[in-house]
């Protein structure tokens, strides 16, 4: 790296330490590649400093990120340093060092120049790179395997994932790993290759590997969760678990996701087991609140939204959650209260302010419950509930 960037000055240089005029300038390669400069259009065959005639042009060209698509401007010089392959560029698909100025013409014609100007382009080197085969697993798992405990797995896809879980790199190996089993954890035979790559691991690898697959795990976990799949949710929290058993942060996303299923005698167990293990968990206590208060359990519940707020003081959910308690048990002034120390808290809590519009409604304050509505409404203004609030309050006012 500093061989181009000086460290401390962030500015450019060669490989003698000359400083350069700035990023673009051919001193970066020069210092290295003296010959080229004596004839450059020989070499770049464009005329000599015109914007494609200068080292970086072609061979650190800025790539546009694929993923972003073309609307917004994310791109990175491509620091592999390689030679222009218009073809293999277009397969990536990126927007290669020719086509950022030569868009108008074809691929093939771009790439019959370069073999023309150049003769047959160097063969790419067969590599491995570990960041792309997690890519790909993480890939395929997003959009092809979106059940756990699936009844068979394509056996040139299970050959792949056991190669890929003695792999060097302990992210690819982990993600292979998550990968049986997620698919097939219930399978004994897979069961027993699972066990076989974590015995006699020294305890820090050990660790290491663990906390990347439950974190894999979690992760699809959530995104079963967020999707109202709550059945393969707790399934997948599950298994992070047999991974990392009693882990805190683990428990409290499978009860949320017992929660949402409306399960919520298991929702609570899995909470105080959470709590058990790591008490200082303000956001677990507000969960295991509502639990409660869905059980019926009122008392329960204002125990544990005291206990958020005695580890967090200012802790707008744990008020807002606190109002909603109130509210179900038509407690007005406490709700009233409680949603007010939220809303001051968090001025940007919609909900906050939606309920204490309705609270104010409820007690025949109408101008604090328009107001209550509208500034709900100012953050979220696309907001059903909010809108169904206001409308109801002005229906009922009048002109």
């Amino acid at each position: 790296c500093v061989d181009c960037h000086e460290p401390h000055g962030q500015s450019y240089r060669d490989v003698s330490g000359r400083r350069l005029a700035g990023r673009f300038d051919d001193g970066q390669c020069l210092g290295c590649h003296a010959s080229k400069a004596e004839r450059t259009r020989a070499h770049t065959h464009h005329a000599p400093g015109s914007p494609g005639s200068r080292c970086v042009a072609c061979h650190m060209p800025y790539l546009q990120q694929p993923q972003l698509g073309r609307a917004l401007r994310y791109a990175r010089s491509d620091h592999t340093i390689s030679i222009p392959r218009p073809a293999f560029d277009a397969e990536l698909p990126v927007q290669g060092a020719c086509r950022q100025c030569h868009v108008a013409e074809p691929v093939r014609q771009l790439e019959a120049r370069l073999v023309e100007w150049y003769g047959e382009l160097k063969p790419l080197k067969a590599r491995t790179f570990p960041m792309a085969q997690f890519d790909s697993l993480s890939r395929y798992f997003l959009e092809e395997l979106r059940q756990p405990d699936m009844g068979s797995l394509d056996p040139g896809v299970r050959r792949s994932l056991d190669q890929l879980a003695a792999a060097p790199d302990l992210d690819v190996r982990a993600l292979a790993l998550m990968a049986l089993h997620f698919t097939r954890g219930s399978d004994p035979e897979v069961r027993r290759v699972l066990a076989a790559r974590l015995r006699g691991l020294p305890a820090e690898e050990d660790d290491a590997l663990r906390r990347r697959w439950a974190t894999a795990l979690d992760l699809l976990g959530d995104s079963y969760r967020l999707a109202g799949e709550f059945a393969s949710a707790t399934t997948t929290y599950r298994k992070a678990l047999e991974v990392l058993p009693e882990d805190a942060p683990l428990l409290v996303d499978l009860g949320t996701a017992y929660a949402g299923a409306g399960d919520y005698a298991r929702a609570v167990d899995a909470y105080r087991r959470s709590l058990r293990h790591d008490p200082v968990q303000p956001l677990a206590f507000v969960n295991l609140g509502f639990a409660l208060d869905q059980q019926g359990d009122l008392a329960g519940a204002l125990r544990a939204y005291e206990r958020a707020l005695a580890l967090e003081p200012n802790n707008a959910l744990a008020y807002f959650s606190l109002g909603n308690a109130y509210l179900r048990h038509q407690r007005l002034d406490a709700a009233a209260a409680a949603y007010e120390r939220a809303a001051e808290l968090d001025p940007g809590l919609a909900g906050a302010h939606f309920s204490l519009a309705q609270v104010y409604g409820a007690r025949r304050q109408s101008d604090k419950a328009l107001a209550a509505a509208r500034r709900g409404l100012a953050f979220e203004p696309d907001n059903v509930r909010g809108r169904q609030i206001l409308a109801a309050l002005e229906r009922a006012l009048g002109p």
